[in-house]
């Protein structure tokens, strides 16, 4: 038997090679076992993706999600031509492309959500798929599924529910390494340049594929190092092999000629080719802090995987570095591509998270972890060797690296939609009985139960208890991770205020309406642009918001426009505004209330489109601070009439002091320190509703309240921070008869 076929403990392989490293086709006895496997692996991924992705309820990842769904309704919109010219969006990538038909083939508001998610689902299923192809280069049937199914288990798979591109650049990153990998095994000249389709195909996703270009050459250098240990003839064999790689020395010296030739003539930067991610290239790193950040993003790889497969990975290539290595050209064409990818791919994103974001980033990198999960099933066939001093080193880097996650600074809001296996450590946190301790010693705990495990575990009941526990491990952290953006994404939409009747607009006129919206921001800005961003993306026949501040209403299709003092809305530049609006509570407008939903009102208007009023100092809930005030600029009948002023504590019950009331009436425009038009006077205590009515002037005139003093509920262990006066609610009268 060659070096080059022979494998530690004799096992039969289910592959065979040539001495010159040819690889064959796998022997197809029983070949059906493995075609069954993977064929019930991929449709009980497909239909679990399917089942988790219908619970969530709505997208939640502002803006993302939305400027996602908006550029494949604009792509949609144009047909099946739509899918294949440019999307009119500035949004980069061709996800949205992937996504469009879920609108051109469905009507219903509803449907197109749930048409993508089911998109979602098969590409991510179809990544464990090419998880599989890979690992049958240089593993058993048994174990190739092995690597698949604890793939399907991974956390950040979840993404399937959500409208995100890492649901398109996981397959493609996976079919990258797979071509990289079988060039390296092969390396003619043809499966070389083919390297490159899937390469373009991923950057085609997303520009961050541009890391690929820098694991391509570090595995052609890591491939001679391994040929190095395994050839007869050591280094001086392995060099003269690595020849066959001038291909791609070629390719990458003509394209970094002809890229700054032609940034050259058309006057482009040459980090242009990054899209919109050119700043990273601009930005002044820190060494210390980018090293940081890059050892944070390899901790979280090592929870990602739940630390055993890390360690078997760390044995199996210091086994293919020792000197008398019997690894097989596949393996070592396996090892060196992931290896690169492992090395790259975190360090990268840890480099970006270290200057541009703070935070770990798994989103970005989660797409290497079935690379060390395939390791961990090479290392299981392999008889799971443990050599004592590299056994140490497997077992201790690790454990050292997730411990120097910084829990204490990294859980916050961001994980749920970053980082998803740290949700369930965000989860302990913000338990009252829970904490930054506790979550550190759950990580403390899991990670030296995997190390004593790795260490102590006989081969025979650990080639089935170790996937057993690494399994568990992940099923555990995504049903976990799983609960949570469930019960965020049902909090978004709440928080939206739209109600249950997602699509009240379409039902109410149709999908067909032209139907705008009027964004004056209000006291919480953000929930209101939320709430537009949800209304707009359940309602095809929303298609203009008119915004009076100057904010980015993200993937919105928006117009500024201007408050004129008689309360007219003039949008900038001037145009037509549609027959219907839709503005929130504090904000009515003049026309004919057609329906409301939630905090959202539709309103059937005339031109110029004008608001009656608006309210300033209360939230979206309705309760106001400390004060409060609503200008009425204009009336049916523009005469002088009355306000109703509702003050309510009805939805407090717990301890507060009675707050002093004061109201105060006076026309737009009074002098200061004039004599109110009219006042009252009052108190607001626990579970109580007080109103006023008081006499206005003829419009524009402006209601102040004033509370005094307030309570928070934070006092009593609530979540809510605020300090409250009361819910208000001002409702001009006409004046009364005679």
């Amino acid at each position: 038997m060659s070096v080059e076929s022979r494998r530690q403990g004799g096992a039969p392989r289910s592959a065979t090679e040539f001495p010159d490293g040819r690889f064959t086709a796998v022997t197809r006895d029983r070949a059906w076992l493995g075609t069954l496997g993977v064929v019930g692996l991929f449709a009980a991924g497909f239909l679990a993706h399917l089942w988790l992705a219908r619970k969530i309820v709505s997208p939640w990842i502002v803006s993302d999600e939305y400027t996602y769904a908006r550029a494949a309704r604009d792509a949609a919109a144009n047909g099946f031509s739509g899918l294949f010219s440019d999307i009119p969006t500035t949004f980069p990538g061709i996800y949205p492309r992937l996504i469009s038909p879920a609108w051109l083939l469905f009507d219903s508001a509803g449907t197109p959500y749930a048409a993508a998610k089911v998109i979602n689902g098969l590409l991510m299923t179809v990544a464990v798929v090419l998880v599989y192809v890979l690992g049958r280069r240089f593993l058993e049937r048994r174990f190739a599924l092995t690597a698949a199914a604890l793939t399907l288990l991974l956390p950040p798979l979840l993404y399937s529910s959500v409208l995100m591109t890492e649901n398109a650049f996981f397959p493609a990153f996976t079919l990258s390494i797979l071509a990289i990998t079988a060039a390296l095994e092969r390396p003619t000249p043809l499966r070389q340049l083919l390297v490159f389709v899937p390469i373009a195909l991923t950057w085609l996703v997303r520009t961050q594929a541009v890391v690929l270009l820098g694991i391509l050459p570090l595995a052609v250098a890591l491939k001679i190092l391994f040929d190095a240990r395994a050839l007869p003839g050591g280094l001086r064999e392995a060099v003269r092999r690595a020849r066959v790689y001038l291909p791609w020395a070629i390719v990458y010296f003509v394209g970094a000629v002809g890229y700054l030739v032609y940034a050259e003539v058309r006057g482009r930067p040459l980090n242009s080719v990054l899209g919109g991610y050119y700043g990273v290239t601009e930005a002044d790193y820190t060494v210390r802090r980018a090293a940081e950040w890059i050892t944070y993003h390899f901790g979280e790889l090592m929870l990602l995987v739940a630390v055993l497969p890390a360690s078997a990975m760390i044995v199996v290539v210091g086994q293919a570095l020792s000197r008398r290595s019997d690894t097989t050209a596949a393996e070592r064409a396996f090892l060196a591509a992931a290896v690169a990818a492992s090395l790259v791919v975190p360090a990268q994103v840890g480099l970006y998270a270290s200057h541009f974001i703070s935070r770990i980033e798994e989103r970005n990198m989660f797409h290497v972890a079935p690379l060390v999960l395939l390791a961990f099933a090479l290392w299981l066939q392999r008889g799971m060797p443990r050599p004592v001093r590299l056994a140490t080193v497997a077992a201790v880097v690790p454990i050292a690296l997730l411990l120097t996650l910084p829990l204490e600074t990294l859980l916050n809001v961001g994980v749920l939609s970053d980082t998803f296996s740290f949700i369930p450590f965000l989860t302990v946190v913000n338990n009252p009985s829970g904490g930054v301790a506790a979550a550190q010693l759950l990580l403390a705990l899991g990670a030296l139960s995997a190390g004593i495990l790795f260490a102590i575990l006989p081969r025979d009941p650990g080639r089935i208890l170790m996937p057993v526990f690494v399994g568990s491990a992940l099923l555990i952290l995504s049903i976990w991770a799983f609960r949570g953006i469930e019960r965020y994404a049902l909090d978004f939409r709440a928080a939206a205020g739209a109600g249950d009747d997602v699509s009240w607009i379409d039902r109410q006129l149709g999908e067909d309406a032209d139907v705008g919206a009027l964004y004056t921001g209000g006291a919480q800005p953000e929930v209101g642009r939320n709430a537009l961003l949800h209304t707009w993306f359940w309602n095809r026949s929303l298609n203009t918001v008119f915004k009076t501040i100057p904010v980015d209403l993200l993937s919105l299709p928006q117009h500024n426009a201007n408050v004129l003092p008689d309360g007219v809305i003039a949008p900038n530049p001037p145009r037509t505004s549609p027959e219907y609006v839709i503005s929130d509570l504090s904000t009515p407008l003049v026309g004919e209330e057609i329906a409301r939903n939630g905090t959202q009102v539709l309103y059937r208007v005339a031109e110029p489109l004008r608001i009656a009023g608006h309210t300033e100092g209360v939230y979206a809930d309705g309760w106001m601070g400390s004060s409060a005030s609503h200008t009425q600029t204009w009336t049916p009948t523009g005469r002088p009439g009355r306000v109703r002023v509702s003050l309510s504590r009805l939805a407090w019950g717990g301890p507060a002091e009675p707050g002093k009331v004061q109201i105060a009436v006076q026309p737009v425009g009074a002098a200061s320190g004039a004599k109110p038009f009219a006042t009252a006077t009052g108190s607001v205590g626990r579970l109580q509703e007080v109103t006023y009515v008081l006499r206005t002037p003829r419009p524009p005139y402006t209601v102040t309240v004033g509370i005094d003093p307030t309570f928070s509920p934070a006092d009593l262990g609530f979540a809510d921070q605020r300090e409250l006066g009361a819910q208000v609610a001002f409702r001009p009268l006409p004046a009364k008869a005679g």
